[in-house]
This record gives structure tokens, sequence and C-alpha cells, in this order.
């Protein structure tokens, strides 16, 4: 009785998709499922229980198979934390605009290997239902926006100043063990002491690091490892897009070129994007200065990222003020290109 019921929330919890699809290019268009593919490439399958698993480029898609019926339920990327799966349909709205899509983000406790656990791929399926227990990484991350139980500010009034980790919003000294000291060249010990005035702040990469670190459970430390570049979640936006866990999923992406929607094709909903939007500076001019996350189609079919914004201390937003800013596609209006045009890549950790 107890595995039928499991059974049972499972099945209800996913939305079909088309069997053998490829991989969804959800630019420009509202893809349901957000998932699957590699149905257009001869890939190695096999097959585990009731799930169906196939490889291709990298991906490892994982089927739920009943009868004559294969739905999508998850999709694992070699050498990254990060899973897209199937779930209840969801509307995340902000200042009248939706975004709808049934694909929710799960984490693995480690880089994914290549063998699939069809174990926590069921349990996670169970999980993905509207008023879980378990929220997932886009849940986490609306909690933080305006709307949310835990709206955060970007920064101290009067300044907004970048500098909010998620231990300033916490209010809480933070004790990064082993951690790689750039004034003194070496490994120590070292405490982040939080600042008063940036309690309920969040800054664009204290952001990100608040919703996948403190939250989702990746291992921090503030400043890069240079022995070690790639097992660590470092405090700034051009740290991460250089030295991160997980791996770069599209980068020397140019606004207008003949390739950019190849590029944001390969974008998918979780992956961190980020931006070089001030050239204030010399410094600033060839280096990332911005990361937010990419949570998928808008009703208007553009591609809409989630970003704690600096502008009037507004904080985790996708759309707080309504203009629509908040995308990395030409939206064909050439109205609301601010990051579209200041996007140089992503991140899937």
């Amino acid at each position: 009785m107890h595995r039928f019921l499991i059974l049972a929330i499972v099945t209800l919890g996913l939305v079909a998709c088309t069997p053998d699809m490829t991989e969804p290019a959800e630019f420009g268009t509202k893809v349901p499922n957000g998932g699957g593919g590699g149905g257009t490439v001869k890939s190695p399958t096999t097959k585990v229980g009731k799930y169906e698993i196939t490889t291709s480029n990298g991906l490892t898609n994982v089927y739920v198979v009943s009868g004559r019926t294969k739905t999508w339920a998850a999709t694992f990327t070699t050498g990254t934390r990060t899973v897209t799966m199937s779930g209840d349909l969801r509307t995340f709205t902000e200042n009248n605009l939706s975004v709808e899509h049934n694909t929710w983000v799960r984490l693995l406790s480690a880089p994914f290997s290549g063998t699939v656990d069809t174990g926590w791929v069921g349990a996670r399926l169970a999980e993905n239902v509207i008023n879980t227990n378990s929220p997932d990484i886009l849940a986490i991350s609306m909690e933080y926006t305006n709307a949310g139980n835990l709206n955060a500010k970007y920064g101290p009034d009067g300044t907004l100043d970048e500098g909010s980790d998620w231990s300033d919003y916490l209010g809480i000294d933070y004790q990064y063990v082993n951690h790689w000291s750039q004034s003194l060249q070496k490994y120590t010990n070292w405490t982040h002491v939080a600042e008063a005035d940036r309690l309920g702040a969040l800054d664009c990469s204290g952001f990100i690091r608040m919703v996948f670190g403190y939250r989702g459970g990746i291992t921090m430390m503030y400043n890069p490892d240079p022995n070690n570049p790639n097992s660590l979640f470092p405090r700034r936006s051009y740290q991460m897009w250089d030295s991160c866990i997980g791996k770069k999923v599209m980068s020397g992406y140019v606004f207008g070129a003949q390739d950019a929607n190849t590029k944001l094709a390969q974008v998918r909903i979780g992956d961190l994007v980020f931006f070089n939007a001030d050239t204030s500076s010399a410094t600033e001019l060839w280096r990332i200065d911005h990361v937010g996350m990419y949570i998928g189609v808008d009703e208007n079919g553009n591609m809409r990222f989630i970003h704690s914004r600096r502008t009037d201390n507004r904080g985790p937003s996708f759309n707080y003020d309504g203009t629509g800013k908040s995308i990395i596609n030409n939206d064909g209006t050439n109205n609301w290109l601010y990051y579209a045009k200041s996007l140089v890549g992503a991140r899937r950790l």
C-alpha cells in the first residue's frame, strides 16, 4: 500500500513530454517541461526498473516508462550538482508578469559522475509538488523577492554599495576554514564579521550564495583557491565565472552575433548567467560584474533571470519595476536590452 501511494504521488507530479524529444530551445517559446532531450542523437540507453536512461553530449536524461508512455523526469549534467526535473506546474509572478513551467531544480550532494541513483530521482519527484516541504532552488530564490517572506534589499540604505553576503543578511559571523588569503598568499582560518547595516541585504553574488550555498548546501569559500579551482564557491561574480564548481555551459556570447540564438539555447533553468555591465573603469571594462539565475521563459517569450539589483535598493527580483529589463535575449523591441547586451555566458553549478 505504501509503495502504491508513493508511485501515485510521483505520477501525479509529472507532466508528460514528447518521447525522444530534442533538447528544447527555451528561447522564444514556452517550453512546458524545460528539460528532456537527446532523441535525435543516437545515444546509449539503459533501463533500471521503470526508468529509461539516455546519455548524449554530457547530458543524462531520465524518463519514467509506463507501457508505451515515456515521460521526462530529470536531466543530469556530468560534472555539475544541478539537476533539472519534472514536477507540478508552477507560475512565478512579479508585477503582473509570469514565468510558468513544470521544471524544478534540485542539487546533488556531489558533482554528477555518470551514474544515476534512481532512488534519489524517485524521492525528489515525490517532493516536486505544490506546497512541498522541500522547496527547490527556484522556490528558495523567490523567498527573497519583494513578495517573499524573506524579502531582501540590496545593500545599506543611503550607500547601496555592494558587499552584502549571505552572512550579512543573517547577521552572523562566519569562519571560512582553510581559507585562501589573497593578501597573505597562504591558507588561513578567517572569520567574516557581519556588518550591522547590511542586515537583511544581499548583493548579486551574495544572493546566489544564499540560494545555492547557505540554503542549497554547496560549500563556500571567500576567495578562490588557486590549487583547487573547481571545488569551491567564491564570493564575487567574476570569481564565480572564472573559478567555481560546476562547468561553463555557454561562453563567448555576443549580442546580435550569428550564433547568439544557438548559444542562448544552451542555457537551462537554474543556470547562473553572468554579465559585464559596468564599464566605468579599465578594470570593470574587462571583467564580469554581475550574476543572476535563469528561471525560464516568460509569458512574452523572453528568457528571464532573477538577480539582486542595486537600483532603488530593489534586491532579488525578475520584474520588480515592471520594465522587463531582466531578460537575456533580444525581445525585438530594442527597449529592454541592457542585460541582454552585456551577457557573457552561463555556468551550471
